[in-house]
């Protein structure tokens, strides 16, 4: 798992107008709920970013689609629109498959998420896409985190 460049990106404040530093216990409660371990990258970058939009935000998915990571969600109780269980249960009300995991959200609406299905210690980032066929609502974009980030352009 390589490093994140993070001269390449600069986090801007989104649903905040502060920093908001993560404490750690709320991810981890987070993690005990939903039977997983996030990846340390998302881990290392949330705890300072979250609630957080990245500059570069775009990237390419599927068969050149393109969307916008808009903003990572929250561990926060408020606000809820953009708390990652708050999403979470709003996603599971679809037909999403289990041991797949929201973490952001794009300008669309279409949910961001760690696809574990393959791998409990390394899942792969997917998209909800929400205007193809639910059958394949579930696009590819990245084998990690980091190789998100080192998409956005």
């Amino acid at each position: 798992m390589g490093q994140v460049n993070e001269m390449a990106i600069t986090w801007n404040h989104y649903t905040w107008p502060q920093d908001l530093p993560l404490d750690i216990v709320k991810l981890r409660a987070v993690e005990k709920a939903w039977g997983i371990a996030f990846p340390q990258d998302y881990i290392a970058c949330v705890r300072v970013n979250q609630g957080k939009t990245p500059e570069p935000a775009s990237f390419e998915f599927g068969d050149g689609f393109e969307t916008a990571l808009n903003d990572l969600y929250h561990f926060e109780p408020s606000p809820a629109g953009s708390n990652i269980v708050e999403n979470q249960k709003r996603m599971q009300m679809g037909d999403v498959p289990e041991r797949v995991f929201v973490f952001a959200g794009d300008p669309a609406g279409n949910r961001i998420c760690f696809d574990y299905r393959q791998s409990d210690s390394a899942p792969k980032v997917v998209i909800l896409d929400y205007e193809v066929d639910p059958e394949h609502a579930l696009v590819p974009v990245a084998d990690s985190f980091t190789e998100l980030l080192d998409k956005l352009r």
